[in-house]
């Protein structure tokens, strides 16, 4: 029992970080001219990916520990043809640290692809989803992946595979794949258990974007 509940929290946990990016994004309209870097993201004040940006960007504490961020995830181009686009989603972790759970959004061009499939390796010890963290948002352009470990169970290995996403092309164009909304407060994140709690060990600057023409 004490088993289930753990996964439970955990699953929980991911599914309130899809709804914080969207809580009071309307109260802040001054913010709109801010300059984002690493999005991909024209800068219109009604694009709601943008405000989601935004007000992550307002909560996140300027005085965070980054000591414990050694961790990444690396965008890898699989496949590439004239009607397939196949990328994965690894995890590095070079200071072994015990890692519990995952939380990566892919922001993808609407009309350019659409999402095919997100596959977990069958191998994988992250096999536990949260709810609506296994799915594509076609309209904001977000592949949404958020899994987690079951209690009990240790990783802490130097790399592992995620997830494996595949896009189907809609049309001819260059396409721009990026880490959507990395951070504390965000949804792109490596949690660990530490001495002091659940803590975010993601470096912000390892991770990185697939160009694909």
């Amino acid at each position: 029992m004490k088993h289930i509940f753990f996964s439970f929290f955990l699953l929980f946990f991911f599914s309130g970080c899809i709804f914080s990016g969207n809580e009071n994004t309307e109260n802040n309209p001054e913010n709109t001219s801010a300059t984002i870097s690493n999005t991909g993201i024209a800068p219109i004040a009604e694009d709601p990916l943008r405000k989601m940006l935004l007000e992550a960007r307002g909560k996140e504490s300027p005085n965070a520990d980054t000591t414990l961020q050694t961790a990444s995830l690396i965008l890898e181009k699989q496949v590439s043809t004239s009607g397939k686009i196949t990328v994965s989603i690894i995890l590095k972790n070079p200071k072994l640290q015990p890692i519990t759970s995952v939380q990566s959004w892919i922001a993808y061009p609407v009309g350019t692809v659409k999402g095919e499939s997100i596959l977990l390796p069958k191998n994988s010890l992250f096999q536990l989803v949260a709810p609506g963290e296994k799915d594509f948002d076609t309209k904001l352009g977000l592949a949404k992946i958020g899994v987690s470990i079951p209690e009990g169970v240790t990783f802490s290995d130097p790399e592992t595979e995620i997830a494996t996403i595949t896009f189907t092309r809609e049309k001819e164009g260059m396409v721009s794949l990026e880490f959507f909304n990395p951070g504390d407060i965000g949804n792109t994140r490596i949690m660990s258990i530490t001495d002091g709690g659940t803590k975010n060990i993601l470096n912000q600057a390892n991770i990185n974007s697939v160009i694909i023409p």
